[in-house]
């Protein structure tokens, strides 16, 4: 960018000098007097369209390139403690952050002890303020040797003045409940 600076201010300088130049040079105690432009009077039956206009010199203006406006994602996290109940899974952290077209993508830590083949954390989901479901992530199989563990989901839509959302854990057996996390909305 500095360098397109550098290379504009360059060429509005010469060609201010190249119109400098292109005027008779005078004497550096010479007086010149410059005329005074009188309006002449259309001859009859002529347009003043019809007439020679003098035209000055024009001065290109530096046109500075204006970069795009970078889009920052929003991100939020959260995380707590968790309670290593035997009914539901706990909710322990969640990452949240937004992409391009304002969707966000939830990353959820979940911690479920007890997870077998026979019974396991089969579901997270976050909900606004009112108890509404905006988005969920669907778990097909147990996490036995991985605790805790983290999926994500893409394409959840906050609503505009949604300030926090709550992530809910959800048991295959016994559904939703345990330890539930708070995540503040930027």
């Amino acid at each position: 960018m500095r360098t397109f600076r550098i290379f504009t201010a360059i060429v509005v300088a010469g060609l201010f000098a190249a119109a400098c130049s292109s005027t008779s040079s005078v004497a550096a105690d010479a007086v010149v007097e410059e005329p005074v432009a009188q309006q002449q009077a259309a001859p009859q039956g002529t347009v003043a369209e019809d007439l020679p206009i003098e035209e000055a010199p024009v001065e290109q203006a530096a046109v500075e390139e204006v970069p795009e406006e970078e889009t920052v994602p929003l991100t939020a996290t959260a995380s707590r403690e968790a309670t290593f109940g035997d009914e539901f899974p706990d909710i322990i952290g969640a990452e949240a952050i937004t992409d391009a077209s304002g969707l966000w993508r939830f990353s959820v830590t979940v911690s479920s002890p007890y997870d077998s083949p026979e019974r396991y954390a089969d579901a997270w989901r976050v909900v606004d303020p009112d108890g509404n479901e905006l988005g969920i992530r669907i778990l097909t199989h147990d996490h036995a040797s991985e605790q805790p563990f983290t999926r994500s989901q893409s394409g959840i839509e906050i609503p505009d003045g949604i300030s926090e959302v709550t992530v809910q854990g959800r048991d295959l057996q016994n559904g939703w409940g345990g330890g539930e996390l708070i995540v503040a909305i930027p």
